[in-house]
């Protein structure tokens, strides 16, 4: 039986895609955070993490899921660009110290793989950029910039070139290179990282703050820094750098040859225009990469596929079965070669994009540079990357293409910079919380001291044995229980403004919540005590009348356990969307609550404590309707002159009906989102543009029969639903609400 087409790359054959680590909660502090799992992220974490700094890596799927999954791995210390081109722009010492800069990064691979032992597949080899006819002038230029720069670099042809590769007439020769399976290398790297980094999957940057200390928010928490790293092949638009950047889309098979793979086991490319490139896998299957694709340029993933096919059949004899297709994205500069360096405007903003296509050196050169920058050690070739090596020629070598856009982040808008200084009360967060802690003893102490003055103060405990006094004090832990509810309630409620004056008020409320539940816990547990298991199973400590209220407590108990275990489990996959849901039931959990102590409670109804009560009562009252109305507010108040959503949205003219044809993807953008409008039997449907897995853009993919198909890895979704009908994408597409309003097409947003 023939085995079924996998649409991604080997690598997730061997290490297939799961949350290894756990989402960021809570409030975290180090010396760096380094935003983004691929190979730039972790190397530069773990470069910092090496020299005992503490590292905090984040990143918002899980890590090499990414681009770095989708590479062929070939590790060639040559730059993805002409090397003759590079001498003649900038000169012939650049370009060898150039060559110094990716030997000692490939030879730190080499190294911290036998260093650390390892088990990645790792070997070592030879690279040939090849031609498959003699006297090819690219060739022989590239082999005139080279040769004076590598001492390892020779020149083959004839016999000696067929003997690497039947097809190749003459090539250049670079012995001390290699190949390995890159998951294996980076979890395998992972398995055995110091304390003093930290990994977090899952957790994507909501904002970012880089005003004085870096402080990054996601969904679960906080980072705070000194510096940060973005290692997310193109910063967020919020981080736009003044330089000119393109991103292709290129396509990769694994073919498997039954009698053994057609040629040695090096890694080639050819001198064509997109060139081609290959490696072997094991003894029978080879990678074959090639057919690059600008993005934005309409095009069928099948097609080019099929293009490396005919390459296969045309190169090499031999039957095959292709095992693996897919897709990946390549970032690339107006000359080739990364960027590496210190934001121009943010001086605690550390950026490494355009690595071109040779990523897994140039992001294990982008690590080094990029952890000397952040801990004050800096990389003698560091200059050669930076954003002013150009400065003079820049002007006159623009692209031939059009800059790219930078559709995973710019579509998702999922990093919000702010510049603005932190506000005042910020900096008087110690004041604020010590505050807070003066108001909670105060709530304390009155709690105390009213329950204690309606029995007559303290000598009715004077003699008790331990059970007697938990039987006469657990309605006081009770009252505590139903205080600290009371505050969880009003803090929840007014979360939204507490956040400006006070960053600690999520930790603080998370804290309480769990005091809350302790307390919750410890109230029947000393009712337990006083009156004996028999008594309690029983309900006999209440009257007959009261025993529906004893009941209600209990199911209180259970409620309360489900709200604060759904806010401290938020980022589980179950919980990730539902979770704010069931927090919403804390305020029928205290309604409950009040009428279980009203009617229970020690003297509720006949002491002072009933003040209390209607104080409670009243003040969560007004916080919720105070609640309501800002939320309202935020909505907005032009209900008559055009429809809004629940959460401030509302419908946007997006495009012309006569612009979007049947079946046919439509790239549209509006109130900074970039969408994918499609028209399916005359109906309308709006989808945001970047796929889920690695910001793909939806609307640059084929769409067949109401599923579109990612042009990058191939992911299928839903144009209705969102639904992954395929992966390698795990979440689905987020939609929006579609109407006609005359000859304009509206989104709601």
């Amino acid at each position: 039986m023939a085995k079924q087409l996998k649409n991604s790359s080997p690598w997730f054959d061997s290490v297939p895609q799961k949350v290894r680590f756990p989402a960021l909660f809570g409030e975290q502090a180090a010396d760096f955070a380094v935003i983004g799992g691929g190979i730039v992220g972790v190397m530069a974490a773990w470069r910092m993490a090496e020299q005992g700094f503490s590292v905090i890596l984040l990143e918002k799927g899980t890590i090499a899921g990414g681009e770095t999954g989708f590479t062929t791995a070939l590790l060639t210390r040559i730059p993805d660009t002409s090397s003759a081109i590079l001498s003649k722009k900038y000169g012939s010492a650049f370009v060898q110290e150039l060559f110094v800069a990716t030997r000692e990064a490939s030879g730190y691979l080499h190294s911290l793989v036998k260093r650390r032992k390892i088990k990645c597949d790792f070997s070592e080899c030879s690279s040939y950029c090849c031609s498959y006819a003699p006297e090819n002038p690219k060739l022989k230029m590239e082999w005139a910039a080279v040769h004076s720069v590598d001492k390892n670099a020779h020149f083959v042809q004839g016999k000696e070139a067929r003997a690497a590769c039947p097809a190749v007439a003459e090539a250049m020769c670079v012995e001390g290179e290699a190949r390995f399976d890159v998951r294996k290398f980076i979890f395998g790297l992972l398995e055995k990282k110091p304390s003093c980094l930290r990994v977090f999957e899952n957790s994507e940057a909501k904002e970012i703050s880089v005003s004085g200390k870096v402080e990054i928010r996601t969904a679960g928490g906080i980072v705070r820094a000194k510096k940060i790293i973005l290692a997310t092949g193109v910063p967020p638009r919020q981080f736009e750098l003044p330089v000119s950047l393109e991103t292709n889309v290129t396509f990769a098979l694994v073919a498997n040859y039954p009698k053994g793979a057609p040629f040695s086991d090096n890694i080639f490319w050819d001198t064509a225009d997109p060139y081609f490139y290959f490696r072997r896998l094991d003894s029978h299957r080879i990678i074959l990469g090639g057919m690059d694709v600008r993005e934005g340029e309409k095009f069928s993933a099948n097609e080019q596929h099929e293009k490396l096919r005919e390459f296969l059949n045309e190169k090499f004899s031999g039957k095959y079965t292709v095992e693996n297709e897919w897709s990946g994205r390549i970032v690339c500069t107006h000359d080739g070669l990364p960027y590496i360096a210190q934001h121009p405007k943010y001086p605690n903003v550390l950026v490494a994009t355009g690595l071109g296509g040779n990523g897994m050196v140039m992001g294990a050169m982008a690590g080094g540079i990029l952890a000397g920058l952040a801990t004050g050690k800096q990389n003698p070739h560091a200059k050669l990357f930076s954003f002013s090596r150009g400065a003079q020629t820049e002007q006159q070598a623009k692209p031939k293409q059009q800059p790219m856009q930078n559709t995973r982040i710019q579509t998702k808008q999922n990093v919000q910079n702010k510049h603005e200084p932190p506000a005042p009360a910020a900096k008087n967060a110690h004041a604020i919380l010590l505050a807070f802690a003066l108001v909670y003893l105060s709530v304390f102490a009155l709690t105390t001291y009213t329950f204690f003055s309606a029995h007559g103060g303290v000598s009715f405990l004077i003699g008790a044995n331990f059970a007697t006094a938990s039987a006469l004090l657990f309605p006081l832990v009770g009252l505590y229980a139903f205080s600290l509810l009371w505050a969880q309630i009003m803090i929840g409620s007014n979360l939204d403004l507490l956040r400006k004056v006070f960053p600690l008020a999520e930790k603080f409320h998370r804290a309480e919540g769990i005091a809350a539940l302790l307390f919750a816990l410890i109230h029947p547990s000393m009712i337990l005590i006083g009156v004996g298991l028999s008594n309690f199973l029983a309900l006999n400590f209440v009257p007959p009348s009261l025993v529906t209220f004893v009941w209600l407590g209990f199911f209180q108990l259970l409620l309360l356990i489900c709200t604060a275990g759904s806010a401290l489990l938020m980022q589980h996959p179950f919980l990730r969307t539902r979770w704010r849901i069931i927090h919403y039931a804390n305020y029928l959990l205290f309604a409950s609550v009040w009428i279980h102590s009203w009617f229970l409670g020690s003297n509720v109804q006949s002491s002072s404590l009933k003040y209390l009560w209607a104080a409670f009562a009243l003040s969560v009252i007004v916080s919720l309707a105070l609640r309501i109305a800002r939320a309202r507010k935020a909505v907005g108040s032009g209900i008559n002159k055009e429809v809004v959503g629940m959460k401030g949205t509302k419908y946007v003219k997006v495009a012309l009906v006569k612009d979007i044809g049947e079946g046919s993807p439509f790239c549209a953008s509006a109130n900074g989102t970039n969408l994918a409008i499609f028209k399916l039997n005359g109906k309308f449907y709006a989808t945001e543009n970047a796929c889920p897995h690695a910001g793909g853009p939806l609307c640059s993919g084929p769409l067949n029969a109401g599923v579109v198909e990612c042009p990058w890895h191939g992911s299928k979704f839903d144009v209705a639903s969102g639904k992954v009908l395929a992966g390698p994408a795990t979440t689905p597409v987020k939609t929006f609400p579609v109407r006609i309003s005359g000859e304009n097409v509206e989104v709601m947003l």
